[in-house]
């Protein structure tokens, strides 16, 4: 499978799964949105939104750019989601068959993505964008 190029067109957009490809450096057609609810073994639940890799055990968690492991064991169960993104004027929103909204706040997101997406080529072209010479 190819992987996608650094030295493509810079990618703005971090809420895609372009963007998520191109920093994790994975097939873009291994990935999909996906919503991730867990129970600890004290009866804890938690519920991330994520960018689901196919084929493997492992997803990324969107709230903290990290790629973390869905493996059941003793201490934790997985249950892995497919969904949908959509957005409004606040949030990206994540829906899965449940049909029950995970929210991410987009000035929140754009704030912490907004240092991954550096690069040499997305310099240039901010350059390019907003220098009249």
């Amino acid at each position: 499978m190819e992987k996608i190029s650094k030295e493509k067109t810079p990618i703005i957009n971090i809420m895609s799964l372009a963007f998520f490809a191109r920093h994790f450096e994975l097939p873009i057609e291994t990935l999909q949105w996906g919503i991730v609810k867990y129970t600890l073994e004290n009866g804890e639940k938690g519920v991330d939104g994520a960018v689901l890799i196919n084929g493997i055990y492992l997803y990324i968690d969107i709230g903290s750019c990290k790629i973390r492991p869905c493996v059941n064991c003793s201490c934790v169960q997985f249950e892995l989601m497919p969904c949908k993104l959509s957005e409004s004027e606040d949030n990206f929103i994540l829906t899965g068959e449940d049909k029950i909204d995970y929210l991410i706040n987009k000035k929140v997101m754009t704030g912490y993505y907004s240092t991954k997406v550096y690069s040499e080529e997305t310099t240039k072209y901010l350059l390019g964008a907003f220098t009249p010479w």
